[in-house]
């Protein structure tokens, strides 16, 4: 009996453990940071007035013909950024979820093509020798199919070079501002 408590303790680890291992790698995540030669308010400023997002968004360099429209107060938590592609096919919406001062905000996106995915955008901001030192945090959950599929063909590596490009343009932008 003490072996059949063991085994079956072993066994309810293991399964815990592959469970919770299975739910960690569903979470795509990705951190890009740039430094950018501006003041935090000038730099938050540009990321959270999605009027602004068209002059540095990565998406626009690959689909320049996509439809999009903001909706919301400017700048404000709950505005937000619709799009629909024209040469990518991708459709979805980014949400301002949360603005604290010029330090932090955090953007939801819900992308219903060309597959269901919620993903978050994190940017930290932190002044260091006369520059701003913008974080990128990317999060992106999946269910396992979608996320066997983003691994089968390198979506992390593309995720990766989209978010740095983003970031360049936004450094760019700001500094020739």
């Amino acid at each position: 009996m003490k072996l059949f408590n063991i085994i079956l303790i072993t066994i309810t680890v293991t399964i815990l453990n592959i469970s919770k291992i299975g739910a960690q790698k569903n979470t795509l995540k990705v951190t890009s940071v740039e430094y950018i030669n501006a003041t935090k308010h000038e730099v938050m400023d540009v990321l959270k007035n999605y009027e602004e997002f068209p002059n540095w968004s990565p998406f626009l360099v690959s689909d320049p013909n996509q439809n999009y429209k903001i909706d919301g107060e400017k700048g404000q938590i709950g505005s937000t950024f619709s799009w629909e592609g024209v040469d990518e096919k991708s459709e979805g919406v980014q949400t301002i979820s949360k603005i604290e001062k010029n330090d932090y905000i955090l953007m939801d996106c819900e992308v219903s093509k060309p597959f269901k995915t919620h993903s978050t955008f994190e940017y930290t901001l932190e002044e260091k020798n006369g520059q701003i030192i913008v974080t990128q945090h990317f999060q992106s959950k999946m269910k396992g199919f979608s996320y066997f599929m983003a691994k089968l063909f390198g979506a992390k590596k593309e995720i990766t070079e989209i978010n740095k490009l983003g970031l360049s343009r936004l450094k760019q932008y700001i500094e020739q501002k």
